[in-house]
């Protein structure tokens, strides 16, 4: 298969802290997580990529995987899973 495009749905609903997360997704950390995942269809799949974000009910959860997604993406941010965990830790969400 060499698609032209490759749409990806970077749901965050999976990742450990997610109120609904089944899988306890890990951000980064080897074989399996986000991370490698991400890595693998960018470098690997052919064709242009659209990431679109969506999915997730722990905002900081979903704010973590998405700047790490973005920064796999445009390959010039090395943000690591910690790092980010300690940019927004003690951060609250809502009123």
């Amino acid at each position: 298969m060499q698609p032209d495009y490759v749409i990806v749905q970077c749901g965050t609903d999976a990742l450990a802290g997610d109120p609904c997360a089944t899988f306890n997704w890990s951000l980064g950390g080897g074989e399996g997580s986000l991370g490698w995942c991400m890595s693998r269809i960018l470098d690997k799949w052919q064709g242009k990529k659209l990431l679109l974000g969506g999915g997730g009910y722990n905002s900081p959860n979903a704010a973590r995987a998405w700047a790490y997604i973005t920064s796999i993406a445009v390959r010039e941010l090395a943000l690591t899973p910690l790092l980010l965990m300690s940019c927004v830790a003690g951060t609250t969400t809502g009123p």
